[in-house]
C-alpha cells in the first residue's frame, strides 16, 4: 500500500501530470533522485493499493502510469485507473477538460511541446510555485482587477490562450510555456531545451504585448521587459544568443524584445 500523501514523490507526479498530461522520461533529474523516481515509476506499473489519510479512503488500481513513445520523445502518462486518484486532489475536471478525456495526440510537434512547457511546471513546481490551473483565479480581460496571488504564481500557457484576448489566439505558435509573477512583476518563460531557442519573432513580439495587457489587467504590472529561460546546458543560452545575431530585424529578436533574460 502507498500512502498518498502532498509532498511524497507519487503526490508530486501525479499533481504535475495532471496539468503536463506527460512527462520526459528522460528529464526526471529535474523533480529530484532520478533513480529514487524511475524505481516508484517501475513500481506502479503492477496493481497498487493507494491510501489517502486524509480522508481516510483507499482504492485499488491495476496501473498508475503508463509510458508512450521512444527515445528523447518517450512519455510518462497518466493512465485510465488513475482517475479516481485525481478526484483526491481536485484534478478530474481539469484534467478530462484539457486532455480531450485521456486522448493525445502522439505526433511529435505536439509531443515537443508538450515536454517543453513539463518541464517548465517541473522546476515550478520544485521552486514552490503555485502552478496549478485549478487552485490558481482565472485571468480575465474585463477590468483592471487583483486577479493573480501575492505569492509567486506560474500560469501555463494554455491558460493564457484562454482569457478570450483575440490577439494572443493569433499567437498560437509562441513558445512561450507561460507567464511567472512574483514580487509585483511578471516574467515570461520559455524553454529551449538542449537546441537553439526556435524564435518567430512578429508570434513572439504580439505574444509580448498581449502578456503586458494580461499582467496590467490582472496583477497591475506596469510593462514586461523580462524573460526566463530555461534550458539543458550553458551551451545551449550561448548557441540561442549567437543564432539571433543572424536576425536583422533588432527589434523582433530575442534580445529586443525582452531586455532582461534569466539563464536557468
Amino acid at each position: 500500500m502507498i500512502y498518498f500523501r502532498a509532498g511524497s514523490q507519487a503526490h508530486r507526479l501525479v499533481t504535475l501530470l495532471s496539468i503536463a498530461g506527460e512527462y520526459p522520461i528522460r528529464s526526471m533529474r529535474i523533480l529530484g533522485n532520478e533513480r529514487v523516481y524511475k524505481a516508484l515509476i517501475h513500481k506502479l506499473a503492477s496493481p497498487e493499493t493507494f491510501y489517502n489519510p486524509q480522508t481516510d479512503t483507499e482504492f485499488t488500481t491495476e496501473l498508475l502510469f503508463t509510458i508512450a513513445g521512444k527515445g528523447p520523445l518517450k512519455s510518462l502518462r497518466l493512465s485510465k485507473g488513475a482517475l479516481p486518484i485525481l478526484d483526491w486532489i481536485g484534478a478530474k475536471e481539469y484534467y478530462l477538460q484539457v486532455f480531450r478525456a485521456h486522448n493525445f495526440p502522439n505526433d511529435a510537434a505536439h509531443k515537443e511541446r508538450n515536454h517543453r512547457v513539463a518541464e517548465a511546471l517541473g522546476m515550478c513546481m520544485g521552486a514552490g510555485f503555485e502552478f496549478r490551473p485549478y487552485r490558481l483565479p482565472g485571468l480575465q480581460n474585463t477590468g483592471i482587477k487583483t486577479v493573480v496571488p501575492a505569492g509567486p504564481a506560474f500560469y501555463p500557457g494554455k491558460l493564457l490562450k484562454q482569457i478570450g484576448n483575440t490577439e494572443m489566439n493569433k499567437t498560437m505558435f509562441t513558445r512561450m510555456a507561460g507567464a511567472l509573477f512574483a514580487s509585483g512583476r511578471c516574467y515570461a518563460v520559455y524553454n529551449t531545451r538542449g537546441a537553439v531557442m526556435k524564435w518567430n519573432g512578429m508570434g513572439e513580439f504580439k505574444a509580448l504585448h498581449s502578456l503586458i495587457e494580461t499582467g496590467r489587467l490582472n496583477a497591475g504590472v506596469s510593462g514586461v521587459d523580462s524573460a526566463i529561460l530555461f534550458g539543458e546546458s550553458d551551451s545551449a543560452a550561448l548557441n540561442t544568443l549567437a543564432d539571433m545575431e543572424k536576425n536583422r530585424r533588432l527589434e523582433f529578436r530575442f534580445d529586443g524584445i525582452y531586455r532582461h533574460i534569466h539563464f536557468m
